[in-house]
C-alpha cells in the first residue's frame, strides 16, 4: 500500500526503544511472521538480535537497552 517503505516501521521502533530506555526497560523481544522480510531487516541492522522459534512460520527478535 501507499504508507509502506515511508520509515513507518522505523520511526516506530525508535519510538518504542527511546520509551523503554525512560521506563528502564531492559530488554525488548518480540516475534514476527517470518515472511516479514522488512521487520527482520530494522532489527539486524538496529543491533537486535533475530533467532528461528520452534515455529517455523515466526522469528523472534531481542533487543537488550
Amino acid at each position: 500500500d501507499k504508507y509502506q517503505h515511508q520509515g513507518l516501521g522505523s520511526e516506530l521502533i525508535r519510538r518504542l526503544v527511546e520509551i523503554a530506555r525512560i521506563e528502564k526497560i531492559k530488554r525488548l523481544v518480540a516475534e514476527f511472521h517470518s515472511e516479514n522480510s522488512a521487520i527482520r531487516h530494522l532489527a539486524q541492522h538496529g543491533g537486535a538480535t533475530v533467532q528461528r522459534t520452534s515455529d517455523p512460520t515466526c522469528f523472534r527478535v531481542l533487543l537488550d537497552l
